[in-house]
C-alpha cells in the first residue's frame, strides 16, 4: 500500500500555455499529468515505457522523453534516484520548477520519506533537442 500515487491526466490541447512549455523543454508534448505522492510512499525502481504515446502515435525515429517537474518545494526526505552513464545519482533540495528528463532507458525511483505530499508534473512527448 505504500506504492500508491494520485495521478490526474490532463487534456494537452486544452492546457493553456502548453505550446510555450513545449518550446522551453524542446518537447513536442503528447501527454501531461500531475502526481501527488503522499508521505511514506515510494515508486519502486522502473523505466518509463510510454505506452499511451506508443499506442497513439507513430514513434519511428523519434526519441520519447518525460520531463518530471517539481511543482512544490522540496521537503527533507523527498528524493529522486536515477541511473545515468556515471552510475546512480540522487536528486533532492529542488526548487519549484526544477526537474529531470527521462527516456525509456533510464531507471529511476521516487521516494517521499517526508511529512508533506510531493507534487510533480509529468510532461511526455517527442524530444526535439540534441541527445547526449
Amino acid at each position: 500500500e505504500n506504492t500508491s500515487i494520485h495521478q490526474v491526466w490532463w487534456d494537452v490541447e486544452d492546457f493553456e500555455g502548453i505550446e510555450e512549455i513545449g518550446k522551453q523543454l524542446n518537447i513536442d508534448i503528447k501527454g501531461l499529468s500531475t502526481i501527488k505522492q503522499d508521505p511514506g510512499n515510494f515508486i519502486p525502481i522502473h523505466k518509463d515505457i510510454f505506452k499511451k504515446i506508443k499506442d497513439k502515435y507513430d514513434t519511428t525515429g523519434k526519441k520519447i522523453v518525460r520531463a518530471n517537474i517539481h511543482i512544490n518545494e522540496w521537503s527533507p526526505g523527498q528524493i529522486i534516484q536515477y541511473e545515468n552513464k556515471d552510475g546512480w545519482k540522487n536528486f533532492s533540495n529542488w526548487e519549484v520548477g526544477q526537474g529531470l528528463l527521462f527516456d525509456d532507458t533510464c531507471l529511476h525511483v521516487g521516494i517521499n520519506g517526508s511529512l508533506k505530499p510531493k507534487y510533480t508534473m509529468q510532461i511526455s512527448g517527442f524530444y526535439n533537442g540534441k541527445v547526449i
